[in-house]
């Protein structure tokens, strides 16, 4: 029960305080401690519309630390997932099968990007960054890697709820590229169905751009 939004907003406000201000080895391992608490909060719920961590973005997006989105950015751009040590720990106490969770870092991008509530705390710029990364990302995968399908899920969320995108409609021709790609890919693997699912959605739902 004390799990709530206002741990999150506190952790945010935290961060706002600390971040960006101060540099020295105490406060870096504050800083990430803060960080890694609200990427744990946020696996803890599937869907986003019942996610505290998303009613504190919402609630905070017009106030959200610059610094948190850049920490945020720089671990989805290097692919790199703070909590997947504790992941391997994890792994290793247990006996047979094991779920592997989400990466927590796409998983909190994703679920900020399902809601143009959420969404909003990010920029112009930010989205565009974003955008370069995941495109990279649905490039470079294999076509059966799930982060390749969570990336192009991702795609989608940013074309759905960015505030004002197809006014400037950054990398349209590379996203109007990808998605012929991913419709030509063969394999029968589950992950290649599901990537076609999501392109399928995005000509749907975008037909006039696509």
């Amino acid at each position: 029960d004390n799990l709530n939004e206002n741990i999150v907003e506190w952790c945010l406000k935290l961060l706002e305080t600390e971040d960006c201000k101060n540099e020295d080895e105490i406060s870096e391992l504050f800083i990430d401690s803060l960080f890694n608490l609200i990427l744990s909060l946020n696996l803890h719920y599937e869907l986003p519309s019942c996610n505290i961590v998303m009613s504190a973005f919402a609630k905070c997006s017009d106030s959200l630390s610059h610094c948190f989105t850049q920490r945020l950015f720089m671990l989805y751009n290097r692919g790199h997932d703070p909590l997947s040590e504790l992941r391997k720990s994890s792994r290793g106490q247990t006996d047979g099968q094991t779920t592997v969770p989400p990466h927590s870092v796409l998983k909190l991008m994703s679920d900020a990007f399902s809601s143009q509530s959420t969404c909003s705390m990010f920029y112009t710029n930010d989205v565009k960054v974003i955008l370069d990364v995941a495109i990279r990302n649905v490039t470079d995968l294999e076509v059966d890697d799930p982060a390749r399908t969570d990336n192009l899920s991702l795609i989608h969320l940013v074309l759905r709820n960015a505030t004002g995108y197809f006014g400037y409609c950054h990398r349209l021709d590379d996203i109007k590229t990808l998605i012929r790609r991913v419709a030509n890919d063969y394999s029968d693997s589950s992950q290649v169905s599901m990537n076609k699912y999501i392109v399928k959605e995005i000509n749907r739902e975008f037909a006039q751009y696509f």
